[in-house]
């Protein structure tokens, strides 16, 4: 005999509901329960199932990404405000300013700044801020540059403007920089027919081509300097003489390396020769060389 938990009566064990402490009658009126509640929840069921988040999840879940949003915000706004100060600054009366401005507004890709540089290019009165104003506008890429730096190119009075503003014309591709570029090879200031030799060199176009080897032709030095890796690779009999020249005018360690290392017996005994006089040793390097080898060799 044992004593049912739920109704306190006494019945037989081995009975129907005695593995769970329940005398028959309770066991029945249990099992009827627990089959009435699954009929009727299956009855109302009408639709397949889903998680849903709890009201509190679900707050918490938004309260998350409006302190994303909010955090990105103000960065956004940040990089605004600084933009604005650094567009301001411009116009400040310490040329040391108004250039650090134009630089910084460069680095940054500024596109809200283009109209303004633009303005500092043709009006300002320092050379050096005219200058990084044009670096800027290459650097940006905003069309609205390329008229402007042009004029610049013609009519600047500073070199380095002008040497700038080649670089800069340049960032716009062949279709926009290669008739002003060439034009460039005529300037009367060695570092802008430097600049544009460089320049030209990185353009994949017959007239540029041309234009290089009518310079070397006509002996002139800084186009050779500017260009002197096209050069190389074009291996041109007769030419070495005056590479030698540019690289004795103008080179620097870089230079010296590439003529070391061309495959050329005259630009290397040339590059020996500049060392030794720059008070340079000359060691085996064991890395690889990016080098350009004479006539693409």
């Amino acid at each position: 005999m044992a004593e049912c938990n739920s109704c306190g009566s006494e019945y037989n064990t081995g009975t129907e509901g005695s593995d769970f402490g329940l005398c028959p009658k309770c066991y029945a009126e249990t099992s009827a329960q627990i089959e009435a509640e699954a009929a009727r929840k299956s009855a109302g069921k009408t639709k397949p199932e889903t998680i849903k988040l709890t009201p509190k999840e679900w707050r918490a879940g938004i309260l998350f990404l409006l302190g994303i949003t909010a955090f990105i915000l103000f960065f956004v706004f940040i990089g605004y405000a600084i933009s604005d100060e650094k567009i301001n600054d411009l116009t400040n009366a310490d040329s040391s300013v108004r250039q650090s401005a134009a630089v910084s507004l460069g680095e940054n890709g500024e596109e809200s700044a283009v109209d303004d540089l633009i303005t500092v290019l043709q009006e300002d009165k320092d050379s050096a801020v005219r200058t990084s104003a044009a670096n800027a506008l290459g650097n940006i890429g905003d069309t609205r540059a390329i008229e402007p730096l042009k004029t610049a190119l013609r009519e600047d009075s500073s070199p380095y403007v002008r040497q700038s503003a080649v670089q800069a014309l340049s960032a716009f591709g062949p279709a926009q920089a290669l008739e002003p570029v060439l034009s460039a090879l005529q300037d009367e200031d060695s570092s802008v027919r430097m600049q544009a030799a460089l320049e030209l060199a990185n353009m994949d176009d017959a007239r540029a081509v041309e234009s290089l080897n009518a310079a070397l032709d006509e002996g002139d030095t800084a186009v050779a300097a500017g260009a002197y890796k096209f050069f190389i690779q074009q291996g041109k009999a007769g030419s070495e003489n005056l590479l030698i020249a540019a690289l004795n005018e103008y080179g620097g360690t870089t230079m010296a390396n590439k003529y070391l290392n061309s495959g050329n017996a005259l630009l290397e005994n040339a590059a020996r020769d500049w060392a030794e006089a720059h008070g340079y040793d000359i060691e085996p390097y064991y890395g690889k060389m990016d080098g350009n080898s004479w006539g693409g060799n």
